[in-house]
């Protein structure tokens, strides 16, 4: 028998009531580069990282560069 699903929004109490720490994260991917893109222009890419240990993941922050115009979105 497979145990009950739970309502999402319990799992979501769940989650933001957490007492752990957050565990570190390593990007193996901190460096992507595209060439210019054209007007409303969109890309995709895939970011990966390395857990260091079990426990609540949270990210702090991105960052995009413009690279032509040294534009910086975080």
């Amino acid at each position: 028998m497979a145990e009950a699903v739970l309502d999402e929004s319990i799992v979501y109490a769940m989650q933001k009531n957490g007492t752990q720490e957050p565990t570190g994260l390593v990007c193996l991917s901190p460096d992507v580069r595209i060439g210019p893109l054209a007007s409303s222009a969109c890309f995709t890419t895939e970011l990966k990282f390395l857990v260091l240990a079990p426990g609540v993941l949270r990210l702090e922050a991105l960052r995009v560069v413009d690279l032509d115009t040294k534009e910086v979105m975080d």
